[in-house]
């Protein structure tokens, strides 16, 4: 017995919707999708837009040391107290009542050759040498500083700071622990990681202090070398953008060929490329005519170096 024709008609209707609704189900995911992609396209053109970096400069690397094997009281001094009452000093960065080293003291301390300063301990007091360096070079420009004190206190620890014009006390750089030879007590100031024109004064001035204690009987503060690094140069690239970046992703180019990343390291404060803020590229080239660096999403900047 056949379907009426009512009946089949029915059947006919019901698979005509079912299939339709299933193309109109599908057709509508396709429009989602497609939706969803010219959203994310937008969102990214977007952030292009608002996003661009800026070469300021670039300056061949080079490094600068200061000890007193010259300048001595010219643009270097040394001075000395046997019986300061604190650690850290109470004054900064001039110690109350203290003395200037003598020839033969600043003789002591130009080179690491066992030849020392010496300066007896007042008893339950501290001695101290203090330092003071003329930085020629703008902090601005400076991606490394760098300072070294060498030498020990005969019966208790050496302490040694620097003095922070920021926050206008001394910082601890480290503490020596022997007490019968030399200890090297050193630090790298990063740029990125520290202020470095808060350890550097308009005037260029640096200073840092050793100290040590003086327990019982007569003891000394002894001090064999002392100096400062100072490295400049790179590439300084400015965040002229709206966008936070992240400086991972940054990639540099030298004369359109991409450098190595193990020839180069990035440096920027917090971690991550905020817009205004300044990153710079160690990268130590001479032979270089152009320099480009692109970001994360495509900005990119050129530089002529000559």
């Amino acid at each position: 017995m056949g379907f009426s024709a009512s009946a089949a008609f029915f059947l006919l209707l019901t698979t005509g919707l079912a299939m339709g609704m299933s193309l109109y189900t599908t057709r509508g995911g396709h429009i989602e999708e497609i939706q969803k992609a010219e959203a994310e396209f937008a969102a990214k053109m977007d952030e292009e837009i608002h996003t661009s970096i800026t070469i300021l400069k670039y300056d061949i690397p080079d490094n600068y040391t200061y000890d007193f094997t010259t300048g001595r009281q010219a643009d270097k001094w040394a001075a000395r107290k046997p019986d300061e009452p604190t650690n850290p000093p109470s004054t900064g960065p001039f110690i109350y009542d203290e003395t200037e080293f003598s020839g033969g003291m600043y003789d002591d301390i130009e080179a690491s050759d066992d030849d020392r300063a010496n300066t007896g301990i007042t008893n339950k007091r501290y001695a101290t040498h203090h330092f003071i360096f003329t930085i020629d070079e703008d902090p601005a420009d400076i991606y490394n500083l760098s300072v070294l004190w060498e030498g020990f206190g005969t019966q208790n620890p050496a302490y040694v700071y620097i003095w922070n014009y920021d926050s206008q006390s001394w910082e601890l750089i480290g503490v020596g622990t022997d007490t019968s030879s030399d200890n090297v007590i050193t630090k790298d100031f990063i740029v990125g990681d520290y202020d470095l024109a808060g350890y550097i004064d308009a005037s260029g001035y640096l200073h840092m202090v050793a100290l040590s204690y003086e327990t019982s009987g007569t003891r000394r503060l002894r001090t064999d070398f002392v100096r400062v690094n100072v490295s400049i140069g790179g590439v300084w690239i400015q965040n002229t953008g709206e966008t936070t970046l992240d400086p991972d992703y940054v990639m540099l180019f030298s004369d359109g060929a991409a450098v190595p990343q193990q020839l180069y390291s990035v440096f920027v404060d917090g971690g991550y490329w905020d817009p205004g803020e300044v990153l710079r590229i160690s990268y130590n080239s001479t032979d270089v005519g152009e320099i480009k660096v692109t970001v994360e999403n495509g900005a990119t900047d050129t530089f002529r170096v000559r």
